[in-house]
C-alpha cells in the first residue's frame, strides 16, 4: 500500500479541530484507503484504538444505519469506553446519492459498480427520450435533441436561453435554429427530465423574461449522459437543493436583486425563503461574498446559506447556516 504522504500532511492540521472533514473524490480513487491510513495515523501518535469509530456504509455488516439517529446511536455505543477525544470516519452513502441520484433500483445496483448502473440510468433515459419526448411530440431530428439535452445537463445552475445553445451548437457545427432549440427544451421539460427555473426580480416583484436556470430531475440521469465530474459539485448541490425545495412544496425562482444573485427565492403561501448554495465557508472573503446577496435584501423573511460543510445550528448575522447533509434530512 502506497502512504498517502502528501494528502495525509495536508489533512494534519485539521485533525481534533472542531469541524466535520469531508475527503472527495471520484469512485475508486482511493478515498476509503486513505481513511484508513489516517486512522493508522492517529493509532502511530498514540490515540487508542477504542477511541477511534469506523463505519462503512457500502458494507453489508452496518446496513441496520438508515437515519442519522441510528447512526448516533451506533456511535453512542462504541464509544463509551473512552477517554478524551473520540475519532469518527464514515465512508458515506451520501457521495453514492451525489453520483447516481435516486432513481428504483440504483440502490440495489451501486454495489455493483458503474459499470452496472450508469448503463441501467442510460436505458432509463433513452426511453424517456424516445416515448415521453420523440414520439408524443413528433420530433425528427433526434441527434440535435440529444446534443441540447446533454448541453442543458453540462450547464446546470448556469443562466441559459435559446440563443445561447443554438449559437454554442452552431459553435461545433450541429444546425440549431433557436426555435427548435425552444421546442426540444419545452418538450423535454414536458416529460420532466429537466426542471426550468425562472429568474425573479425582488427588487420589483415580477419574473423576467429571458435567461433562465434548468436543473435535472434525476442527477443519475445527467450523470449517465455527461459522466461525473468532480468539478461540477456546485452546479449538483444546487441541483439538490433546487429538487428538495420543490418536494418540499415551495415555489421556487433565482433571484435577482440589482445585480446581485440569490440563488433560490422559495415561496410558499405568500412567504419568501431566500437560500444561498456554496460548496464552502472557508474564509472570510467567501463568507463575505455570499453573505452580501442576502444582507442586500431589505426584509425580514429567512434567510440560509447551505455550505458542503458540516456545520450545525450556526448563524451569520442572521442568516442560518446548514450543511446540505443536514439540511436534505430535515423532513
Amino acid at each position: 500500500m502506497v502512504i498517502r504522504k502528501a494528502y495525509l500532511k495536508k489533512i494534519e492540521p485539521y485533525v481534533g479541530q472542531p469541524m466535520v472533514k469531508a475527503i472527495t473524490g471520484v469512485r475508486r480513487v482511493g478515498k476509503s484507503c486513505f481513511i484508513r491510513q489516517l486512522m493508522q495515523s492517529l493509532r502511530d501518535g498514540g490515540v487508542p484504538e477504542r477511541n477511534l469509530v469506523s463505519v462503512d456504509m457500502e458494507s453489508l455488516r452496518f446496513e441496520a444505519i438508515r437515519t442519522y439517529q441510528d447512526l448516533h446511536a451506533h456511535v453512542d455505543a462504541q464509544i463509551k469506553k473512552a477517554r478524551g477525544k473520540v475519532y469518527v470516519f464514515i465512508d458515506d452513502l451520501f457521495a453514492a446519492y451525489l453520483r447516481h441520484g435516486g432513481m428504483p433500483g440504483v440502490p440495489v445496483l451501486e454495489p455493483l459498480g458503474d459499470e452496472t448502473v450508469m448503463p441501467y440510468l442510460d436505458a432509463i433515459y433513452n426511453t424517456i427520450l424516445l416515448k415521453d419526448v420523440v414520439e408524443r411530440h413528433q420530433i425528427r431530428n433526434t441527434a440535435l435533441l440529444s446534443s441540447i439535452g446533454r448541453y442543458t445537463f453540462d450547464n446546470i445552475g448556469n443562466l441559459l436561453s435559446a440563443n445561447r445553445i443554438s449559437a454554442y451548437l452552431k459553435s461545433q457545427r450541429v444546425a440549431a435554429n433557436v426555435q427548435s432549440v425552444v421546442n426540444y427544451l419545452a418538450a423535454m421539460t414536458d416529460a420532466q427530465l429537466f426542471f426550468r427555473v425562472p429568474r425573479y426580480d425582488i427588487r420589483g416583484k415580477r419574473h423576467l423574461e429571458i435567461n433562465d436556470k434548468f436543473y435535472a430531475t434525476d442527477l443519475g440521469l445527467r450523470h449517465s449522459q455527461i459522466g461525473f465530474h468532480d468539478g461540477d459539485i456546485s452546479g449538483i448541490m444546487e441541483n439538490l437543493v433546487y429538487v428538495e425545495l420543490r418536494r418540499r412544496g415551495y415555489r421556487v425562482s433565482v433571484g435577482q436583486w440589482g445585480v446581485q444573485e440569490i440563488d433560490f427565492v422559495a415561496e410558499k403561501n405568500g412567504a419568501p425563503h431566500y437560500f444561498q448554495v456554496t460548496l464552502h465557508l472557508d474564509g472570510q472573503a467567501v463568507v463575505a461574498r455570499e453573505t452580501a446577496p442576502l444582507l442586500a435584501i431589505n426584509d425580514n423573511h429567512p434567510k440560509t446559506i447551505v455550505t458542503l460543510d458540516r456545520i450545525h445550528g450556526d448563524s451569520i448575522t442572521g442568516i442560518q447556516v446548514t450543511s446540505l447533509t443536514d439540511f436534505l434530512s430535515e423532513h
